[in-house]
């Protein structure tokens, strides 16, 4: 009978005391494209906000994005990923001097311009490559996209501007 008492002090002495349990959580997993999005679009905001020059400030588009960050949602992740981007090329300039970032002189509205040819066509390319397999909602926020940060500036029905970026991207960029 002894044993069986000092079996009892011994499994009290291995087994913890009962604690409530903690409140639960809401946990999930995201798919790895999404952890992989977020990752790359935190990457791109923390950059672009360490290398801006004095005084410069962030596209609009940045809050956007980081929103759609703090959401989850892969596709809206996606389409602010892609207006962010957008807004930097056609916005912003890095200066050679000093490797800051920097708002643009060129408004990239004369498509005989050099670097109107480098950068519009460089966007739709992008853009047109995301839209790829995407999914229809998310192809129609990269086409608004495309239509008001690209071929509206340029006053080119969007036939006109696809042929005109697919002629020169076809030729090897700017030339």
């Amino acid at each position: 009978m002894r044993w069986l008492l000092a079996l009892a002090v011994l499994t009290k002495a291995l087994v913890p005391p009962h604690r409530p349990r903690p409140p639960r959580t809401r946990v999930y997993k995201l798919p790895q494209e999404t952890v992989d999005l977020k990752f790359r679009a935190k990457g791109l905001l923390d950059d672009v906000k360490r290398n801006l020059e004095e005084g410069a400030e962030m596209p609009d588009s940045a809050e956007k994005l980081r929103k759609a960050y703090v959401t989850d949602e892969h596709n809206d992740i996606y389409v602010a990923f892609l207006e962010f981007f957008m807004d930097l090329k056609l916005n912003y300039d890095v200066s050679y001097e000093t490797d800051k970032i920097g708002p643009t002189t060129n408004p990239l509205t004369d498509i005989d311009d050099e670097l109107t040819r480098e950068k519009l066509p460089f966007l739709y390319d992008v853009a047109m490559t995301m839209r790829d397999g995407a999914k229809p909602e998310v192809q129609l926020g990269i086409w608004r996209l495309v239509v008001d940060k690209l071929i509206d500036r340029t006053g080119m029905s969007n036939k006109e501007f696809s042929v005109w970026a697919s002629r020169i991207l076809a030729e090897g960029g700017s030339a």
